[in-house]
């Protein structure tokens, strides 16, 4: 595996790279000596945030430690980036993590960043749900499940609203549009438990 090649450590930059870009951000493979290896770029308008990716290889069975996180915030510092993040196999406990939570970086492992890889593609989280995750200090910890549930409901709300619309249309061609509130009584008569909120989400989605 890449994240075990310690001889050849770009190879391992550059899937970390293609790995952020999966999840919709914009990524930057830099590498080399005094430098970044990855930046990536979450865009949102007014929220956009970015970090500096390092990705630190170790043997098989290994785990990583005394890591400088001098470099590390210094490219932070460079590339004025909201978020510092080390990737590796894995960490050594004790003063590794203590000091990153003192220097303010993020650890994560290559697993984790592989799970929200695939619950990214599977569940379409939002480049939002990674911001406050990567935010995190020391080592990093997440649960999913609460994010994808409510991004579940939201695309069935979305569905739901797609089907009463439809529904709506070929009862009186010439009505007009049906408006948030009506569609909110018109779902919870049809027995659906999508809350006011999901149903305004899912009108602003299909008007924009």
């Amino acid at each position: 595996e890449v994240q075990h090649d310690t001889q050849n450590p770009i190879r391992f930059e550059k899937t970390i790279a293609d790995a952020f870009r999966l999840l919709g951000f914009q990524a930057e493979h830099i590498g080399g000596a005094g430098e970044a290896d990855v930046v990536i770029r979450g865009m949102l308008g007014d929220d956009t945030f970015s970090a500096v990716v390092d990705a630190k290889t170790c043997q098989p069975g290994g785990t990583k430690s005394n890591i400088n996180y001098d470099p590390i915030k210094g490219h932070q510092e460079q590339h004025e980036s909201d978020c510092a993040i080390v990737v590796a196999p894995s960490f050594s406990s004790g003063h590794t993590v203590q000091h990153a939570e003192q220097r303010g970086v993020g650890l994560m492992t290559t697993d984790q960043l592989i799970c929200l890889v695939d619950e990214g593609l599977r569940a379409g989280l939002s480049l939002s749900c990674f911001k406050e995750i990567f935010s995190g200090k020391g080592l990093i910890s997440f649960s999913l499940d609460s994010r994808t549930a409510a991004r579940k409901d939201s695309l069935d709300a979305l569905k739901a609203l797609l089907r009463i619309y439809e529904m709506h249309q070929r009862a009186n061609e010439e009505a007009g549009a049906l408006q948030a509130e009506s569609a909110f009584w018109i779902s919870k008569g049809r027995g659906d438990k999508y809350t006011e909120q999901h149903v305004s989400h899912a009108i602003h989605f299909l008007a924009n």
